[in-house]
């Protein structure tokens, strides 16, 4: 995450945004209350390529206010797996929503690449209600998370499952 944001300090109590969000650092404050994040990483071997933080709120929504690809892999489509990936976990645990904030340079992207769209009015009288992490200068995006029906296969000799 380091190499893909420059590090957001709230200046007050001088807390660095990505590192509590990362480690999951909580406090008496709701602001800056910071459990309950999850970290979805993609990788290959030992090697992190993209990296999001993603929490979510009840079946309503998950926000994911951090997502990045390493430079060295970008224009490769690992923003994209890694984003697929979360969608459908998303949609396993029957999460109808997800929300992004966006800064206006990257909107385009956000909104012609990955599916998402601006906030509409029943999604904002939804999140009026959590605490998300929200940033400066920055927009919120949704995407609607498609309902999936899946059946899970356990094969005991690989020891490992599969949705299908």
């Amino acid at each position: 995450m380091n190499e893909c944001f420059l590090p957001c300090i709230v200046n007050k109590s001088r807390i660095n945004l990505m590192r509590s969000v990362i480690y999951n650092c909580g406090s008496n404050i709701s602001r800056l209350d910071f459990k309950r994040f999850v970290t979805a990483i993609l990788q290959r071997y030992d090697e992190i390529i993209s990296v999001a933080s993603i929490r979510i709120h009840g079946n309503q929504l998950a926000e994911m206010p951090y997502i990045g690809t390493r430079s060295i892999y970008r224009r490769q489509g690992m923003c994209s797996k890694l984003l697929s990936s979360i969608e459908l976990a998303l949609s396993f645990l029957e999460v109808e929503l997800l929300v992004i904030p966006v800064v206006s340079t990257v909107k385009n992207t956000w909104i012609d690449a990955f599916g998402f769209e601006p906030l509409d009015l029943r999604s904002k009288t939804i999140i009026k209600g959590m605490n998300l992490l929200v940033f400066p200068n920055t927009e919120i995006l949704q995407k609607k998370i498609p309902k999936r029906y899946f059946s899970i296969n356990f094969t005991p000799t690989q020891g490992m499952f599969n949705l299908v």
